[in-house]
């Protein structure tokens, strides 16, 4: 079972200039494009990815963008599938796996 609230938690993480070392990431576009389609009929997660992709984001609207990956990975199997794929690249990034959450459960 996937943790979908990981999982977004990290997109997010990676799309947050200054939060990681994702904005150098070479697929941070990539993801930016996914979850830009993925919002399409989404006004407020659009807005709040646009906040975000600016560097002019409240906490409330990184929380309002977490909340709408979440949402849409929830009910979209294959975007949570391409989700996945681009999180799995990032922790294999050495670049930018050390600023990344550890993804091993706790004990």
């Amino acid at each position: 079972m996937t943790d979908t609230t990981f999982l977004s938690s990290v997109a997010v993480r990676l799309l947050a200039p200054g939060e990681t070392s994702g904005e150098g990431w070479a697929r941070r576009d990539e993801l930016a494009a996914t979850v830009e389609a993925r919002l399409r009929d989404d006004p407020a997660g659009r807005r709040a990815l646009a906040a975000v992709l600016a560097q002019r984001a409240s906490a409330a609207q990184v929380l309002d963008l977490l909340a709408a990956v979440r949402r849409h990975a929830d009910r979209d199997g294959p975007f949570l599938a391409r989700l996945r794929v681009l999180v799995v690249a990032a922790y294999a990034d050495p670049t930018v796996l050390p600023s990344l959450p550890d993804p091993a459960p706790e004990s």
